[in-house]
């Protein structure tokens, strides 16, 4: 009898992108859809460390490769898609992972520029990648899937910039989705 925790390969033959594949819950997410059967695709920036990601699952028997890319710029975000399809012949599931978070700056000290990094990172981003894998994601009816957090429906008094943003992506995902 298996349990809820062992491989179940439910994504077997799946391809799917992680964006902020390279640590933390991008990392998380990474390995699991890979254990689950998936082919990955392990975007995260020039420097971050999507090769261990992809060493790591390569290792465990699993599919990936990965993408080196701001996704928030258009060619990128076009070009990390295009991997997907010209490695693997199909997109199944986007997640929409990467983003940004200042910490502890409430409304009137947060420098503007962290707010302009936070809407490129957390919306821009998502919104690209988004707009490039639906031509993809239609033909296999397939999904999205974004991140974000309490922040974007509560607010935060120390993180207001950051919960815009996941306010933001959330209503854009809503839109999406009708």
């Amino acid at each position: 009898m298996k349990t809820q925790f062992e491989n179940t390969r439910r994504l077997q033959n799946k391809v799917a992108i992680i964006t902020g594949g390279g640590t933390g819950i991008g990392e998380a997410i990474s390995r699991k859809f890979a254990r689950e059967g998936a082919k990955v695709v392990v975007n995260g920036l020039p420097g971050d460390p999507i090769d261990d990601v992809v060493s790591a699952i390569l290792d465990d028997g699993g599919e990936a490769i990965p993408f080196a890319g701001d996704i928030s710029d258009d060619k990128n975000a076009r070009a990390c898609v295009e991997a997907a399809v010209k490695s693997y012949g199909r997109l199944d599931v986007l997640i929409n992972n990467a983003g940004v978070l200042v910490v502890g700056a409430k409304t009137d000290d947060t420098p503007v520029e962290k707010l302009d990094e936070q809407i490129r990172c957390n919306v821009r981003s998502a919104f690209l990648m988004t707009k490039c894998a639906l031509p993809h994601l239609r033909k296999t009816r397939g999904n999205i899937i974004s991140a974000g957090s309490e922040a974007g429906m509560n607010g935060e008094v120390r993180a207001t910039s950051y919960g815009g943003t996941d306010g933001s992506l959330d209503a854009f995902m809503a839109g999406v989705a009708v």
